[in-house]
């Protein structure tokens, strides 16, 4: 009987032996990798030290400690094309050692440059958790009483909502709680602040939410040409803190463009231009209806032929109706009068 309870006993040990020994090398694997992560990073902040900042971003220095202006060439950045975001130094962000270290000692803050001299916001800088993030239940106050350098809106009946401009946070009120600050706004396009921007935001929020307590260092920077009051884009980075971003990391910047206008980057001021991108083939359509096209009711989110009488104001885009089933892939709705020919063209 004793032998027995032996044999069970042995079992049960050796089970355990077997869940330390698994968490023992878990425990070593993620404190390898944040050994040799701190490794690197120092290494490319030595490497930094010495050949200097890749390109210095139009903004003050004097701006709020802990903002650094070490960025990209926004001469190297391809031209809008219809994609979102472009990723930028392998999608890895900028930060320096120091500055995720300092991150780690001050657990959460938020800083926000200076105006430079011609009124322009700089860069926006936090170490963004669930202590920075609204209340639950928390609204969003009135904003309206900002103007940003450059600011100066027009209505578009192809832009959603008419207006071209919005007063575009850096660091995203769903971040920061932060409102009326008007060293965190600045002039961007709808389009810039509503379809890209947001996406990038949100994979922060979403962090944030499901892996609480952790923290992500988070940067926004304005990049102006020359004296422009208006961004020609903004460069996005984020990275978790803890795991030096073994969860979460990226590195993108965003244009100031709204498809179907010009944008005067020197005093905020657009003209309708008719060139759209389609989002879905990202090629250059036009507003011509001698074109094969189909057309887009943006404020409906429908899609119609192009000779269809029942649409609203709509953006006629290139190519045959196929092309729709991109579009309602992304949840748009099609009109009766597309059933036919997207049941000939599936055909």
């Amino acid at each position: 009987m004793e032998g027995k309870k032996t044999k069970k006993v042995n079992k049960v040990s050796a089970k355990k032996k077997k869940q330390i020994i698994s968490s023992v090398f878990m425990v070593l694997f993620i404190a390898a990798y944040i050994y040799f992560t701190n490794e690197a990073e120092k290494e490319n902040a030595q490497q930094s030290a010495d050949t200097g900042n890749i390109i210095s971003i139009n903004a003050d220095p004097s701006g709020a400690e802990g903002i650094t202006y070490e960025s990209f060439a926004y001469t190297d950045v391809p031209e809008y094309t219809g994609n979102k975001a472009v990723e930028i130094n392998g999608n890895i962000p900028f930060f320096t050692y120091e500055e995720l270290q300092s991150a780690k000692e001050r657990v959460y803050f938020e800083d926000y440059g200076a105006f430079d001299n011609l009124g322009r916001c700089t860069a926006a800088c936090a170490c963004l958790g669930r202590e920075t993030m609204p209340a639950s239940g928390e609204k969003r106050g009135d904003i309206s009483s900002i103007h940003p350098s450059g600011w100066h809106q027009r209505k578009y009946d192809c832009v959603y909502d008419n207006t071209i401009m919005t007063r575009s946070h850096l660091i995203a009120w769903m971040l920061s709680a932060e409102n009326d600050n008007e060293k965190n706004l600045i002039s961007g396009t709808r389009y810039m602040n509503s379809d890209c921007m947001t996406e990038y935001e949100k994979k922060v929020q979403s962090f944030l939410y499901d892996y609480a307590p952790m923290h992500v260092l988070y940067r926004v920077t304005p990049v102006y040409s020359g004296n422009e009051l208006v961004a020609r884009g903004v460069l996005m980075e984020a990275k978790s803190v803890e795991d030096n971003g073994l969860l979460l990391q990226y590195c993108v910047y965003i244009h100031n463009v709204q498809p179907g206008i010009k944008l005067n980057y020197s005093n905020g001021y657009s003209d309708y231009t008719g060139i759209f991108f389609d989002i879905a083939s990202s090629s250059v359509v036009t507003d011509d209806i001698d074109l094969d096209a189909y057309k887009i009711e943006m404020d409906t989110h429908t899609c119609h032929n192009v000779d269809c009488r029942m649409s609203g104001d709509a953006i006629i885009f290139a190519g045959d109706t196929s092309m729709v089933s991109k579009w309602t892939e992304l949840g748009y709705k099609t009109c009766s009068c597309l059933e036919n020919e997207i049941y000939a063209n599936a055909a």
